[in-house]
């Protein structure tokens, strides 16, 4: 119920929503845990890869939630979960839209490319996620970096979060979801999981378009494979997220 909102908000970047200076550091407490949290601003720009007939706000089925923060085997029904992030290349990286080259080291278009759509999402609220990659909520929520492909582990983790969530939800805004860095090579980023209850947070952004090798090249073209400058002079990677 407690939070400390001292955190400082740091300068936001227009090319990306999620960038880490943009986002509002706090903790709060859930019921006697305190939790590390991050913050996304009203008017905050997301990107989604969605399957050509699903809407861009709605998360995948029950039948089909296997992702990394879906709920776990027995739980399905319970909750939804909407794989958002950032920008347009780290969106296409984590749904394997572009994948490693082994020829130039770099990214290159999936062959065969699969169908879907990239969607521009925006917050209507603000929104509150919790942030694993603070040390405090790895020991926390029992989520070692060493097991980051421990899809089962990871899952049961998002149980653990939405359940504290369920039972102890704060007054001054929603913790919506999760906030986690991207495990994929090329996509050192920030991913936002957002649990179904607060979809309807987020509107649509123009018309969503049709995955195709064209769209992949211009996305990569777009992106210079650079990370912004941190205001104290270190480097921050980029903010991405996948679907």
């Amino acid at each position: 119920m407690k939070a400390d909102l001292s955190s400082k908000r740091r300068r936001a970047s227009p090319a990306d929503a999620l960038d880490p200076r943009s986002l509002l550091e706090a903790q709060a407490w859930l019921g006697r845990r305190r939790v590390d949290l991050v913050g996304l601003p009203a008017g905050s720009v997301l990107h989604r890869v969605c399957r050509p007939d699903a809407s861009p706000l709605a998360p995948a089925p029950a039948a089909w939630r296997d992702g990394r923060l879906d709920p776990p085997a027995g739980r399905k029904e319970r909750y939804g979960v909407l794989y958002t992030g950032g920008s347009r290349l780290g969106v296409c990286v984590e749904a394997r839209r572009l994948v490693h080259s082994r020829l130039s080291d770099g990214l290159e278009v999936s062959q065969p490319l699969a169908p879907g759509r990239l969607c521009t999402l925006v917050t209507r609220a603000p929104l509150l996620l919790v942030h694993l990659d603070t040390l405090y909520n790895t020991l926390l929520f029992r989520c070692p970096e060493s097991q980051r492909g421990n899809y089962a582990l990871w899952q049961q983790v998002s149980w653990r979060v939405w359940s504290a969530v369920q039972r102890h939800p704060l007054a001054f805004a929603p913790v919506a979801g999760i906030a986690y860095r991207s495990f994929h090579r090329h996509s050192p980023c920030l991913n936002a999981a957002i649990f179904d209850d607060w979809v309807d947070r987020l509107d649509v952004v123009g018309r969503p378009r049709a995955i195709t090798a064209r769209l992949m090249q211009e996305v990569l073209a777009e992106d210079d494979g650079r990370a912004p400058p941190h205001p104290d002079g270190a480097t921050e990677g980029r903010v991405a997220a996948h679907s």
